[in-house]
């Protein structure tokens, strides 16, 4: 399988040009789930019921101790039939998308410790052949406030905005 990031950039709040509707929705949502100035949701208080059309696009990562035990732990039914695999309960860096393994599991360890979203323009070369390029909104999450142990991802696939 074959992804490449067109552009990424940290996030301090909701940047411009976002054309996912979805997307928009998914930070906003996890904007009201902040328990308090300076702490970060849990994925405990994000209920499922709260965002039911979002659910197909979401992919929820668990972090291990090191950058490297980064692990789908849920990926959205829109993102399975589109990139034609279920990774759910596999490592990022078994290999899934090649070469580009190593970068992608940096980029989400990165958000970990920096604790901000992140944006990004991506494509995907999916189960059709077809190159798609989407939008992807990675948002850290920590059980205790601080501690990032999760990262919510949504995807946009700008064909089917």
């Amino acid at each position: 399988m074959e992804v490449e990031v067109l552009w990424e950039k940290e996030m301090t709040g909701l940047p411009a040009g976002i054309r996912s509707r979805r997307l928009i929705e998914l930070y906003e949502y996890w904007q009201r789930k902040h328990p308090a100035a300076g702490l970060l949701p849990s994925r405990a208080c994000m209920d499922p019921l709260d965002i039911p059309a979002i659910l197909p696009w979401l992919i929820l990562f668990e972090l291990g101790q090191r950058p490297e035990d980064v692990r789908y732990r849920l990926i959205g039914t829109k993102v399975v039939e589109r990139i034609g695999k279920d990774l759910t309960g596999r490592l990022v860096a078994e290999g899934y998308w090649g070469e580009q393994s190593r970068e992608i599991v940096a980029r989400y360890w990165r958000v970990a410790q920096t604790r901000l979203p992140e944006f990004s323009l991506r494509r995907v070369r999916g189960a059709d052949g077809n190159w798609h390029e989407y939008e992807f909104l990675l948002l850290p999450l920590a059980s205790d406030g601080v501690t990032v142990d999760m990262l919510l991802a949504g995807v946009g696939f700008l064909d089917l905005l």
